[in-house]
């Protein structure tokens, strides 16, 4: 959905100049939607939590921390948060070990 992803990324930029990123450093959303139509996998990330890894590296969560710590909430962002958590949270085994 290329009109949630640039609302998403926006938003993104947005606490990102908050925070004090400079505007000129911004790489445009068109180039970046471009790039993303080459690649041929999913994320690192997504292979991961499909491949049943426990723990992973959460940017989604940290977004969604800072954007709440700043007052900026994004329901867009708080449900990939929430899909993550579950798909994260169907492969632990209480009980299990780790290793």
């Amino acid at each position: 959905d290329l009109n949630l992803s640039k609302s998403i990324y926006n938003h993104v930029d947005a606490v990102a100049r908050k925070l004090g990123a400079d505007p000129e450093d911004q790489v445009p959303f068109e180039k970046y939607a471009k790039a993303a139509e080459s690649l041929l996998k999913p994320s690192s990330a997504a292979r991961a939590v499909a491949s049943g890894a426990p723990f992973i590296e959460r940017v989604d969560l940290l977004v969604k921390l800072i954007s709440h710590q700043l007052g900026m909430p994004n329901a867009d962002i708080d449900r990939t948060v929430e899909v993550v958590d579950m798909k994260l949270g169907e492969k632990i085994v209480p009980g299990g070990s780790a290793g």
